[in-house]
């Protein structure tokens, strides 16, 4: 029969909003002392000197009501929209509506960032396994075992990679219900936009092992689904997955296509051995840069106390407990549950032992398999491995819940195998918690979640009772015995005596008045010039450098053009901050001031942020200009640089202003500007003669350029900087940045987003079926 409204409320909180209180009430306390403390995840070199910059800036420019498709504070201009570490459109990083601060303030904003992550973690697994079958009990404790394990708390330290796979338990989930009933539409809505979560958060690493992941079970859901139900049932999957595809490909192509185009034209460092460049194959010695040993299967279940490698292998004596079951849940589950037990089992197996890298093997396939060979820490393949146990471990308790609370019945040989691995489980939950118990004296507030669950618990039959009172104890038991791993800040590299003089310096250069009208090189030994960059990006201030992998080829190899006299001036360089012994070539020079035993230097020749010249010169190419640059001078204020194509003639008008022979301005020459946002800035020019402007920001093919409204050819001026011809007379001149590709993906994320979200308002209209209601034994 249909149940009323307050019906299905009262079968929704039995069933599902006790649990989720109590998960929610188990987070709080597992996180608000740490916070409370001002404590913070990985106060260290990314989110000091990396993440905190770059997040910092893009909310900066997306507050502004622009869309922070490059940032100009680093590298000359750095094309966030094509970085494989995130996406400006992941809607999660709140950019546009969150300030993320600067310096410390950014710090703490990636810590409350990464909690919240960690909380749609909790979530999303809560979720998967409500659809794998267990019910609210079992999938709290097996939520809690994929929130408390190591390698949730090691990701932590990057917010990215934690955005990412906070997502992989609701795909994991989208994988099942396709399986289940591939031409639904929640089936097909849930697997695309985890999918395209995952992408948007950072279309890197945790994609190709999704798609891994999705590869291997799929195809063996195919030969099950062929093996049980024939043909038919194959069609419909392979249909279901080809919708799911196409919808996850408009909804995350704006995040990954963009990136892979431009791989091809990128360096990535691989820590001490030569970096790769486009899509060149990693070479073996720089693959395997992070494995396990097999001494480390023992903290399995002990928490490790210096486990370096770049993911978690801890999983608890809870998740042991809730394994050991999974042999009587694969006894008497349905052919799909034990479908999903074999194939989960098999795969969680595999991703452990290629956690091993080199010592089990696996790390020898992994290199010849493409994208799987881009991955080089075989140890990140424990992120499949941990969801996948908690989900296997979410079965095993809801077995051992449903046999405490008599639901069924066991022979005398499977009782006794109960009992055994029940006391066993015990035994080692017991050896964890006297092992650990000085060690986690600031971890035991979870334990007030008892009084909560016995009032939240309290009209369930005596021994249904029992049994969640006694497992939320062993879940809280869990999250003490590994705690967060968040830090003080008193531990933090920002305090590291270098970074604090780099601030202090930073701060004098901001205050001088036209410093954000050039950009500033920086000359030193003992700060490396990438760090001081990112610091520089919260003042506001551009420079050429960039602590990041991968970049742009080009603009890499531009960091290091500091001996080569004019080049920096060229690109507006008016202010050098330099170390001990270091000073800039241009012999004009002058000493500003002195701080902290650093020097800043102003150059009397720095190009201006525009320029209107009147004449041309020719190169054959960018080699010839910049020797031009440095062995002959080159007057940039009143002359562009252009590329001649043999063969082909210049245009009349350029041909005119090639052989022109002055290069002081017209008479009563206005250039006036107008409008400046990030991504758009405009000029009012009135001259009587025609000439070529400039806009000294870095050349993309990204900028275009409009004449008194009109789209006009964009010139690759100085081989360096976007121009336009200008013919004489009065011209309003817009240069943007848009790059279009992306945009017109944009366009796609989002019609398909408003489509599905149409489509599921559309069917929640729809009357509802008939349910019936079977009274519990």
């Amino acid at each position: 029969m249909n149940l009323s409204f307050s019906g299905r409320l009262r079968r929704f909180w039995s069933d599902d909003g006790i649990f989720l209180v109590l998960m929610l009430a188990l987070f709080a306390l597992r996180f608000w002392p740490a916070f409370l403390h001002g404590q913070l995840y990985a106060p260290f070199r990314d989110n000091v000197w990396l993440y905190g910059s770059l997040f910092s800036r893009t909310s900066e420019i997306a507050l502004k009501a622009s869309f922070p498709y490059w940032i100009d504070t680093v590298l000359g201009g750095f094309p966030v929209y094509s970085t494989p570490h995130f996406s400006v459109t992941y809607p999660f990083y709140f950019f546009g509506l969150l300030n993320y601060g600067k310096a410390i303030d950014v710090m703490y904003t990636l810590s409350y960032l990464t909690c919240l992550h960690s909380l749609f973690l909790y979530l999303n697994l809560y979720v998967m396994l409500r659809v794998a079958g267990a019910k609210g009990l079992a999938s709290l404790c097996g939520a809690t075992i994929g929130l408390v394990c190591s390698n949730t708390e090691i990701y932590a330290h990057w917010i990215t990679i934690a955005a990412a796979f906070s997502w992989f338990p609701l795909l994991v989930a989208g994988m099942i219900k396709l399986v289940r009933a591939p031409l639904a539409f929640g089936s097909i809505a849930i697997f695309s936009l985890a999918a395209a979560l995952i992408c948007a958060a950072s279309p890197a690493q945790p994609v190709i092992q999704s798609a891994v992941v999705c590869v291997i079970f799929f195809t063996a859901a195919l030969i099950w689904r062929w093996r049980t139900d024939g043909f038919p049932a194959v069609r419909q999957l392979i249909l279901g997955l080809v919708i799911s595809g196409a919808l996850a490909f408009a909804l995350a192509a704006v995040a990954f296509l963009p990136m892979a185009l431009a791989t091809s034209k990128m360096i990535r460092a691989v820590g001490h051995h030569p970096p790769v460049i486009g899509h060149a194959s990693l070479p073996w010695e720089s693959f395997n840069a992070s494995q396990l040993a097999p001494g480390a299967l023992s903290h399995l279940l002990f928490k490790p106390g210096d486990l370096r490698a770049l993911g978690g292998l801890y999983v608890g004596p809870l998740a042991f407990l809730g394994i050991l079951p999974c042999v009587l849940a694969y006894k008497r589950g349905t052919p799909f549950t034990r479908f999903l037990i074999v194939t989960f089992a098999l795969l969680g197996l595999y991703c452990l032992t290629a956690s091993f890298g080199t010592h089990f093997g696996l790390a020898y396939l992994h290199f010849h398999i493409p994208l799987m060979n881009r991955i080089r820490e075989a140890a990140r393949y424990l992120v499949i491995f941990t969801t996948l146990t908690a989900l296997l471990a979410g079965l095993g308790l809801q077995v051992l819940i449903d046999f405490c609370r008599g639901g069924f019945e066991l022979s005398r040989g499977w009782r006794q195998y109960f009992l055994i691995t029940a006391t066993v489980a015990l035994v080692v939950f017991a050896v964890a918690v006297v092992s650990d118990w000085p060690h986690k004296l600031t971890s035991w507030m979870v334990l007030a979640l008892l009084p909560v669950a016995l009032f939240l618990l309290r009209l369930f039959p005596l021994r249904q009772k029992v049994v969640a009172v006694g497992l939320v104890f062993l879940t809280c038991l869990a999250s003490a015995l590994s705690p967060p791993g968040t830090l003080p800040f008193s531990v933090s590299e920002y305090l590291s005596p270098d970074n604090l003089i780099s601030h202090r310096v930073l701060h004098r250069v901001a205050q001088i008045p036209d410093v954000n009208r050039y950009r500033v090189a920086i000359l030193d030994k003992d700060f490396r010039p990438m760090t001081w960059a990112d610091n520089a990006s919260f003042y506001g201030i551009r420079t050429f450098y960039f602590q990041f992998t991968p970049l742009p080829l080009d603009q890499f190899l531009e960091m290091f053009d500091e001996k080569a006299e004019g080049l920096r001036e060229l690109r507006g360089a008016k202010y050098f901050i330099c170390g001990h012994d270091a000073k800039p070539v241009d012999p004009g020079a002058q000493l500003l001031f002195e701080e902290s035993g650093y020097r800043v230097y102003e150059v009397p020749n720095a190009m201006e942020p525009y320029e209107f010249v009147h004449k041309i010169q020719t190169f054959s190419d960018q080699v010839a200009f910049r020797t031009h640059v440095i062995i002959r001078g080159f007057d940039y204020q009143h002359v562009a640089g252009l590329k001649k194509t043999p063969g082909i003639p210049l245009h009349p008008m350029l041909a005119e202003l090639e052989k022109a022979g002055t290069l002081s301005p017209a008479p009563n020459e206005i250039v006036e500007p107008i409008r400046h946002s990030p991504n758009l800035v405009s000029f009012l020019v009135d001259s009587s003669r025609s000439g070529i402007f400039v806009l000294n920001e870095r050349w993309s093919r990204d900028w275009h350029v409009r004449v008194n409204s009109v789209p006009a050819k964009i010139l690759f001026t100085n081989f360096t900087q976007p121009g336009v011809a200008l013919t004489a007379g009065r011209k309003y001149v817009e240069f943007e940045y848009k790059p279009m590709l992306f945009w017109y993906l944009m366009i796609l994320q989002r019609v398909t987003f408003l489509l599905l979200v149409l489509i599921a308002a559309w069917k929640m209209c729809l009357p509802r079926q008939p349910v019936e209601t079977v009274e519990s034994a």
